[in-house]
């Protein structure tokens, strides 16, 4: 039986503790497979080890055991197969928008021309809605708008696929669900597979084709797989007046308080995050897009 695009394979991480001869895990037995072009999310309490797990699927952090495959390939190294969007931004300030973009195309294709390189950035500029800003510097740019720079960089390499790590934590709500819009507009428009950490609840679920959901850590598992089977184009006005939309926001709620209150009882001196306060807290990071060329 042929494995998923995207395979996660019984994966953990762990870390000698401190003093003493056991070790401390982070998360254990984690498994979850992407096809083509899927949206996957993945969501839980700060700690699980969520941020880790995408650094593991891009080759940054070795897992302490357990595999991760790529159409079929083990990862052991960063590639361009595989974009990745951090929490803080790290666009080059010495670099235009359309300077940025270009920086990693070129490391992409370095046998094109300027031409062939201003043509392609280009486009991704104009899909997230700079291109009347292309000439701008980083400095010059809003929050908002160096998270778009980073996302079309990150789609202008064409990854196979693009991991996100809580892209939209510093953006206000209207410039968050702009983009959000935009990254939904890109992905259908690109065919490419995107796994995406968040604390948002509402996020996962209007952007996501399935979410996983991560207990607490340490010794953090995925607790539950749910298909977002709502259709598209997803309105967010009307998804307020579905009842499917209520019924799935209800029992992820339900399964990140059920993971902090089980983790809980084992480690009674954790303090853990409450979700929403989380995705409250998430609004004083900075955010930073990097593109993973090596």
């Amino acid at each position: 039986m042929s494995k998923p695009f995207l395979y996660v394979e019984n994966v953990k991480k762990s870390f000698p503790a401190r003093g003493k001869s056991s070790e401390l895990v982070v998360f254990d037995d984690v498994s979850f497979g992407a096809e083509r072009g899927e949206f996957i999310s993945i969501i839980g309490h700060s700690g699980c080890g969520k941020s880790t797990i995408l650094s593991i699927i891009a080759g940054l952090t070795g897992a302490s055991a357990g595999s991760v495959f790529v159409d079929g390939q083990a990862v052991s190294a960063p590639g361009l197969s595989r974009g990745m969007v951090f929490q803080n931004h790290s666009l080059l300030p010495w670099h235009t928008a359309l300077g940025n973009v270009m920086f990693s195309v070129r490391a992409r294709h370095p046998e094109w021309s300027k031409a062939q390189l201003l043509e392609h950035s280009r486009r991704f500029l104009e899909l997230v809605g700079l291109s009347k800003a292309e000439a701008r510097r980083p400095a010059q740019l809003s929050g908002g708008m160096r998270q778009r720079v980073g996302i079309a960089r990150a789609f202008a390499i064409e990854p196979r696929i693009l991991l996100m790590d809580e892209p939209f934590g510093a953006l206000d709500a209207l410039t968050r669900a702009s983009i959000q819009d935009q990254l939904v507009e890109l992905w259908q428009r690109t065919g490419q597979t995107i796994v995406m950490i968040t604390h948002d609840v509402d996020e996962a679920i209007y952007l996501s084709t399935r979410v996983l959901v991560m207990s607490d850590g340490p010794d953090a598992r995925i607790v539950e797989r749910l298909d977002i089977a709502l259709p598209r184009p997803r309105v967010r006005a009307e998804l307020l007046r579905d009842g499917r939309y209520h019924e799935l926001r209800s029992r992820l709620l339900e399964l990140l308080s059920q993971a902090g209150a089980s983790n809980s009882a084992h480690t009674p001196t954790s303090r853990h995050t409450p979700i929403a306060a989380a995705a409250r807290d998430s609004a004083v990071k900075r955010s930073e897009t990097v593109t993973t060329t090596a």
